[in-house]
């Protein structure tokens, strides 16, 4: 094939004069998926390398046997002697493959082509027939290109166009703030590159993308970056796949109106995703940073995300009355939509179906969830950095972490699904409302509702630790379960709520701990402690309130500390779970005096001296009692007709979700 070398010469005339190599598709560590569904997840493993892979990916030959994985390579390497510069009055040169008219250049032939140079007023178009099947490769080498009117970069028809970023070149794209529609119908081109097909954009240089109009950069099929520097500022969607955006490798600065990177097919159930396999970004969006219409797979990465004005701009305050933002509309499965809503929804990271985070590091402020999704999320690890104007991470229907660094320093609650495992990894949780929160179908945060609200309803859910490391510093309740609430392992510290509306424990089904180390503090008016247990537990109540930073300590017989703790807030109750309480030992509970090690979360080490006793216990049985406690087996769930354990009188309408 002969390479076309077309130098834009409209403004200003630049001569080629750097030998480069581009890559025009991402290699085969770029996972595609295996036609993810609305109510599927992406179907595919993580590999040893902890990458995310299609089931039908052969390791052996690092291909993928299915029509997703189909992969093409274009080496586009030059030599002094194969380089052409195009003078305007050349252009016809190549068999009318390229056309001149005004400012506008329009490719109608597959093939390579280098392009340079500045076009003040015009366009780049290529309009390839269907029936030339092979690629268009465009290799920016230093263009410049601004349209007032339209698309500067507008791929009418092409099977698939190729964008390579020329190492070392600036690549600019500049619209203006209204369009003539080629298509009034469909309202097309609307973004600043628009392509009617297939892109991919790849390389090492910069491309920068003002969009004044409306979107950034838009692909109605699917849209693969594999690297460069990219810079988007759009008034309305940053980086817009309709059935797809696959994303290997990249540097990215997106400011936009709307949203940041967008998937948003809606009636194909097998597109609609988004794959992240690296990349470095910064997102600031106006609404969700990242949007799925179906699932999301993070498998590595660099994120800074700030949605809407932040979480300082919450939807809620301490005292319930000021719900300022409104809620979501209704998808076509009947939950929130990932992309129809009634107004705005300002989410980091949303997908309509699945989300998947196997690694990462993650910094986020968003006004509205941190990580939403309608049916699921699973993370296997990443470092995540987290403040939300609402919920921390929230999925519809099932909850599951195996792993990762996660702090969520403000939301309204922490952790939320119907169904909650937290199998390993490290989370530490302040919320306004509950830490861990079970509960049924979409969650419905008062009685009287509230803008922002996810609708739960019902009296189901689970929540079940198995291990790792979990602290959480709540408002309302610690860990809050409609249903049933299941310690295996792990350790677990609650620094609870101090008002009796609420419980460091919550639940209505059951509480069920054979292991690990669990302690929960808080109010005492709706306490609960385990009801049933194969290590031993013991409720505390104090006939006074303990302020926070006052030192509890339990010992045992031989004045060997079994806890120490200085709370964050005020408490009259603990409920201790630990193996270290052993059957017929007695215990002394002290309060105040002092310790000469560090306290982290509450819990103090080093040698505890000083303090004065306030009461003695035996355990005589998994579960026990000390001080004023009454067993609090139980509780008051379901009080307020919500399925709630009593989420009255924390000043809120309702206290639930």
């Amino acid at each position: 094939m002969k390479r076309k070398i077309l130098s834009l010469t409209i403004c200003s005339m630049l001569l080629i004069t750097t030998l480069f190599g581009c890559s025009s598709e991402p290699d085969d560590n770029l996972a595609q998926p295996n036609q993810p569904g609305i109510n599927q997840p992406v179907d595919g493993y993580i590999d040893d390398d902890g990458i995310y892979r299609p089931n039908d990916y052969d390791e052996e030959n690092e291909t993928v046997n299915s029509e997703y994985g189909d992969k093409f390579e274009i080496e586009v390497n030059y030599s002094d002697k194969e380089t052409i510069t195009v003078g305007a009055s050349q252009i016809n040169s190549f068999n009318n493959e390229i056309k001149l008219n005004d400012e506008t250049v329009t490719i109608s032939k597959s093939g390579e082509y280098v392009l340079s140079g500045t076009i003040s007023n015009g366009q780049i178009i290529v309009d390839v027939p269907e029936s030339d099947a092979e690629v268009v490769t465009l290799i920016l080498n230093g263009v410049d290109v601004t349209c007032d009117n339209s698309a500067p970069l507008y791929v009418k028809s092409a099977d698939k166009v190729v964008l390579c970023l020329v190492d070392g070149t600036e690549n600019t794209f500049t619209d203006g703030k209204s369009y003539d529609f080629e298509d009034e119908t469909e309202e097309e081109p609307n973004a600043c590159i628009f392509s009617k097909d297939d892109l991919v954009i790849s390389g090492t240089g910069k491309l920068n993308v003002k969009a004044n109009f409306n979107n950034g950069i838009a692909s109605k099929d699917d849209l693969t970056i594999t690297g460069g520097i990219i810079n988007v500022d759009a008034v309305n969607n940053g980086i817009k796949g309709k059935d797809s955006i696959a994303i290997m490798d990249g540097k990215f600065e997106i400011v936009c109106g709307a949203d940041g990177f967008k998937a948003d097919n809606t009636t194909e159930t097998e597109q609609g995703y988004i794959i992240i396999d690296g990349g470095d970004f910064k997102v600031e969006s106006g609404e969700d940073a990242f949007q799925a219409e179906t699932c999301m797979v993070v498998n590595n990465g660099i994120f800074d995300i700030t949605t809407g004005e932040g979480a300082s701009n919450a939807s809620w305050d301490n005292g319930g009355d000021d719900w300022a933002r409104p809620g979501m509309g209704m998808g076509m499965d009947g939950n929130q939509s990932a992309s129809t809503n009634d107004t705005v929804s300002m989410k980091a990271l949303k997908a309509g179906c699945d989300l998947t985070i196997n690694g990462g590091t993650f910094k986020i402020n968003s006004e509205d969830d941190a990580m939403h999704t309608n049916v699921s999320i699973e993370i296997n690890g990443g470092d995540y950095d987290i403040t939300s104007g609402d919920d921390g991470i929230h999925a519809d229907s099932t909850l599951v972490i195996n792993g990762g660094k996660i702090s969520i320093t403000q939301c309204y609650e922490g952790v939320e699904a119907t169904n909650i495992a937290f199998n390993d990894g490290e989370i530490e949780i302040k919320s306004s409302d509950d830490g861990f929160n079970a509960a049924g179908g979409n969650d419905s945060s008062a009685m009287g509702g509230r803008p922002g609200m996810n609708n739960f309803a019902g009296s189901t859910g689970s929540l079940t630790f198995n291990g790792g490391y979990v602290y959480v510093n709540a408002s309302g309740d610690g860990l809050d379960a409609n249903g049933t609430l299941t310690v295996t392992d792990g350790y677990i510290v609650v620094d609870g709520p101090s008002n009796s509306g609420n419980g460091a424990f919550d639940y209505d089904g059951g509480c069920n701990v054979t292991g690990g180390f669990v302690l929960a503090v808080g109010a005492a008016g709706m306490a609960q402690m385990p009801n049933n247990a194969s290590i031993n537990c013991v409720m505390i109540g104090l006939n006074e309130t303990i302020s926070n930073g006052k030192l509890l300590n339990v010992s045992d017989k031989n004045g060997d500390s079994i806890l120490t703790y200085s709370g964050a807030k005020s408490y009259n109750n603990v409920v201790l779970c630990t193996a270290d309480l052993k059957t017929g030992e007695s215990y002394t509970v002290s309060v105040g005096g002092t310790v000469d090690g560090d306290v982290e979360n509450g819990i103090a080490t080093g040698n505890y001296s000083g303090g004065t006793e306030y009461t003695t216990f035996t355990i005589s049985s998994t579960l026990s009692t000390a001080g004023n406690a009454n067993g609090g087996m139980g509780g008051m769930g379901g009080m307020n007709g919500m399925g709630d354990s009593g989420n009255m009188g924390d000043g809120r309408p309702g206290g639930r979700r």
